[in-house]
């Protein structure tokens, strides 16, 4: 025991592995957690000495993290520890002389660029706020015991036939499954509210570095003034409804609620495709076949990897769409793409080919789901 010293997680390699692959491993082994669905990874690292690679993810919820019971034997302590404290004494020799490679990536995850332009701050407040909610709506859409009772029902008579007919009894399970929109579109309408309002002020903001303003009297522009900005949170924003230039979303919302809901319907069936190949010969399953499947659909609905591209892209939607509405309140007709640091070459194209008509929708962010990219009004065109 005296002889402990603090470090990573790591192990070694196996027959096949690759050496991402290995380091997930043995992080679940050893911290005796689940591996978070939200993980980004945000880059690597190799020793001085070429003998381990090390790799960095990013987490949105590491409350949700829960850290096994260490074996007092080969690991007596599991805790998070903070950056600047990773030169202590306590950590081991070979992760302190890794520091000089390790910091920069740590750094660059913890001070990650925000969206460009005034009011980007407001971004990651919004998608943290809203994240968890979309989550939760997601996983409403179903009740995975129910789905799993319900293929099972059928899944009898279809196992004489084999896997096929058990793979084609899912697709057709799924074209039948009823899914919840509901949750969904409330969450999905508290996300817009929120985001319209900050992205308007944004829009604000914009015009003022330009010496334009929209007319006191516009409605638009007096719901910006209703709110203390120095004390904003996310979550404080009027009903949806009662926001000046909301009121036409509707069709845009129903559009996006469907495509989400379809998308669920197929992610169900190819959980159900992959869980039923190899358990012909035991159908009729019994309950804790049921319970499993049940648990595998629960997974696959309540996603945190996709909470947060539909938080993240739909914060950024209308965000946009609320300072492009003030733009054009001010008889702006033209504007700039504004790219964030990490812009794929989609947008980084579409912003060389600057400006673009404020009724331009193909070139208004969103480009893509995860996009961070924002407008601006287009200097010298106005």
């Amino acid at each position: 025991m005296d002889e402990a010293r603090w470090e990573v997680p790591a192990g070694h390699l196996e027959d096949g592995d690759e050496a991402l692959e290995a380091a997930v491993r043995e992080w679940t082994e050893e911290t005796g957690a689940t591996f978070p669905k939200d993980a980004e990874q945000v880059g690597t690292w190799v020793s001085e000495d070429g003998s381990f690679q090390g790799f960095v993810f990013r987490t949105a919820h590491e409350e949700e993290i829960e850290l096994g019971t260490p074996d007092g034997e080969e690991i007596s302590g599991i805790a998070w520890w903070d950056l600047d404290d990773l030169d202590e004494p306590e950590i081991r020799s070979k992760l302190r002389d890794s520091l000089d490679r390790v910091e920069p990536i740590l750094e660059r995850a913890e001070k990650a660029s925000p969206r460009p332009g005034p009011g980007g701050h407001r971004e990651e407040p919004l998608v943290k706020h809203h994240v968890k909610k979309v989550r939760k709506a997601l996983a409403a859409q179903v009740s995975p015991p129910a789905v799993a009772a319900s293929f099972a029902a059928l899944a009898g008579p279809a196992a004489v036939a084999g896997a096929a007919a058990l793979a084609g009894l899912a697709v057709s399970f799924g074209a039948t499954l009823s899914i919840s929109m509901g949750a969904l579109q409330v969450a999905i309408l508290g996300v817009w509210a929120d985001s319209w309002l900050a992205g308007a002020k944004s829009g604000r903001d914009s015009l003022d570095e330009h010496g334009i303003r929209v007319p006191s009297e516009d409605p638009l522009d007096q719901a910006i003034d209703k709110v203390d900005w120095d004390k904003w949170t996310p979550g404080k924003a009027p009903p949806a409804w009662d926001l000046p230039g909301f009121e036409d979303v509707s069709q845009e919302l129903g559009q996006l609620i469907t495509g989400i809901s379809e998308t669920t319907r197929e992610e169900i069936v190819k959980t159900v495709k992959v869980f039923v190949d190899g358990r012909v010969a035991h159908v009729p399953w019994g309950p804790s076949d049921v319970a499993e499947l049940a648990r595998e659909i629960e997974s696959c609905v309540n996603d945190a990897n996709r909470a947060m591209l539909i938080a993240r892209t739909e914060v950024n939607r209308a965000m946009t769409q609320g300072a492009q509405d003030l733009f054009r309140r001010a008889g702006i007709a033209w504007f700039d793409l504004v790219t964030h640091p990490d812009a794929c070459p989609i947008c980084v194209a579409i912003r060389e080919a600057n400006p673009h008509p404020v009724s331009d929708q193909a070139d208004t962010p969103p480009i893509h789901p995860n996009c961070r990219c924002s407008t601006a009004p287009a200097r010298g065109r106005q």
